[in-house]
């Protein structure tokens, strides 16, 4: 996935997630297991083992964790809405859709 010059990728071997900057620096990111990665409104979603974790420009050039919620997963697939949120559907059958405003997360199932 790419966002404004940076990149996200996951490791086909591991699972884990790295940020690529405009220098090819990779950057592991400090999160369980991933499975997907979507970006939306300028933002990395990513599905993970038990959540949705959202990384974002912190307003200074850094890429930081913006959101993240608990979900019973795996995530196996998020979906960007045109209003900025996402619908995700994990492996073990739950489905919703879920938001965020900078300050807060919300769910629905």
């Amino acid at each position: 996935a790419v966002v404004l010059g940076w990149r996200a990728a996951i490791d086909p071997k591991t699972s884990e997630v790295f940020l690529i900057d405009s220098s090819d620096e990779l950057i592991p990111l400090p999160i369980p297991t991933a499975s997907s990665i979507v970006p939306i409104s300028g933002n990395f979603w990513i599905g993970t083992s038990d959540g949705i974790y959202v990384y974002g420009d912190d307003g200074s050039g850094n890429l930081v964790e913006l959101a993240s919620v608990d979900i019973a997963g795996p995530v196996v697939q998020l979906i960007p809405q045109f209003d900025g949120s996402a619908a995700f559907v994990t492996a073990t059958g739950f489905a919703g859709i879920v938001s965020t405003n900078q300050e807060t997360f919300a769910l629905e199932q």
